[in-house]
């Protein structure tokens, strides 16, 4: 009896390893971001309308292991704009309104991280 459940042992310790060794040998590649060739497009919408801009990525990277994808992206909230609204006054209000309390709080969170888990 000993023997076979010593054997069963043996047997699942060999698959496990087998059953590892193949993923063991994907390549794992990490991609560092370039923030100054890089830009990230918000967009947001409401009853009324739509408004969309840019916000500058800090840094970031993102991982791949096989089939996975990791990573994460400190995206910097002070650098919120508007690109749709054509008129400066009614383009810095809404610009504002973003950056204060209501929305991101920028003056009290001036980064913000995005993080890829799967």
């Amino acid at each position: 009896m000993k023997k076979v459940i010593f054997l069963a042992q043996v047997t699942l310790v060999v698959l496990i390893v087998l059953i590892a060794l193949p993923s063991a040998s994907f390549a794992q590649t990490t991609y560092m971001v370039d923030s100054k060739a890089s830009s990230l497009i918000w967009h947001g919408e409401k009853v009324l309308g739509k408004h969309w801009g840019y916000v500058t990525i800090d840094n970031g990277w993102i991982k791949k292991d096989g089939d996975t994808y990791t990573g994460e992206f400190y995206i910097d909230m002070t650098s919120i704009t508007d690109e749709d609204i054509e008129d400066p006054e009614s383009r810095g209000k809404l610009v504002g309104h973003l950056k204060s309390d209501d929305f991101f709080s920028v003056n009290n969170y001036k980064m913000s991280k995005f993080k890829l888990t799967k």
